[in-house]
């Protein structure tokens, strides 16, 4: 079962869509934030950020 905290995360980072402002909301660190992103997309097995060039953007969730 998920874990509420890490729906908090998951709601900040994508508000913000910054790993480093949503930590800050979070008042974590963002290795933190990192890591319960990675454990929910293990969880449900997609990913849920499309991360590259230093941006990041929601993914449509589709299960590779």
């Amino acid at each position: 079962m998920i874990e509420n905290f890490r729906i908090r995360v998951f709601r900040a980072v994508g508000q913000h869509l910054n790993f480093s402002r949503a930590a800050e909301e979070l008042l974590l660190t963002q290795p933190a934030i990192t890591q319960q992103i990675k454990a929910l997309e293990e969880e449900f097995g997609v990913p849920l950020f499309d991360r590259g060039g230093g941006h990041i953007a929601l993914t449509a969730g589709e299960r590779r």
